[in-house]
């Protein structure tokens, strides 16, 4: 339990996803409690995503920790659960520089702002294909101002401003799309009992682009 005011907000919510760990709904709630004047870290985000025609990340339980665990005889179903749509993107070099040739193109899928209502926008917008092909999945990073009026921005794409990494999330389906055609995409929120309260999957319309993903 939190008192009605409160002094700081300290939270480690930022995730692939912007908000993870059944976040979603319990941010906007706590900082309606501080006070007048105070300040919210970070204080603004948005989510990013663009369409990919590979896969960018390295991913699996035969690799890194979930390797490391498989050797010690500790059998988890974490990489199944967790771990099946998507993976770290881990070459952000890569990523960045293919962002800034305009071969990566990037639309804004979802946002927050703790000086506005709502707090988080879920709306949605298009990802524009770069050129003729097949798209197996997406890549999503984010982008956060750390304070109001200030000066700091971390991305998820650069290197340079953070070691997080982009997530590839891979489409249930393969999509076909010609130069400059455009693909709605947008996060949906589904209530889950575990292994947190909420799973998201990204949706084009009603139509479910990826598998659920609990992050």
């Amino acid at each position: 339990e939190l008192p009605d005011e409160i002094d700081l907000l300290v939270s480690e919510t930022l995730s692939s996803v912007i908000f993870g760990f059944a976040s979603w709904d319990a941010l906007p709630d706590l900082v309606a409690r501080v006070p007048k004047g105070g300040r919210v870290v970070p204080a603004r985000g948005k989510l990013n995503a663009a369409l990919v025609s590979k896969d960018v990340s390295r991913r699996g339980p035969s690799r890194g920790g979930l390797k490391l665990l498989g050797d010690m005889g500790l059998k988890l179903d974490l990489f199944d659960v967790t771990f099946r749509s998507g993976g770290n993107c881990w070459d952000k070099l890569g990523l960045l520089w293919e962002h800034l040739q305009g071969n990566l193109v990037t639309s804004e899928i979802a946002s927050f702002d703790f000086a506005r209502q709502p707090v988080i926008t879920l709306e949605g917008g298009t990802l524009a294909a770069p050129h003729d092909d097949v798209f197996v999945g997406a890549v999503l990073y984010w982008a956060v101002d750390m304070i109001e009026g200030g000066d700091c921005t971390l991305s998820s794409i650069d290197p340079d401003l953070t070691s997080w990494s982009p997530l590839f999330v891979r489409f249930a389906a393969p999509v076909r799309l010609s130069r400059g055609e455009t693909l709605p995409c947008a996060i949906g929120l589904e209530a889950v009992d575990h292994p947190y309260k909420y799973a998201i999957r990204l949706l084009s319309g009603e139509i479910p682009l990826t598998e659920r993903l609990y992050w």
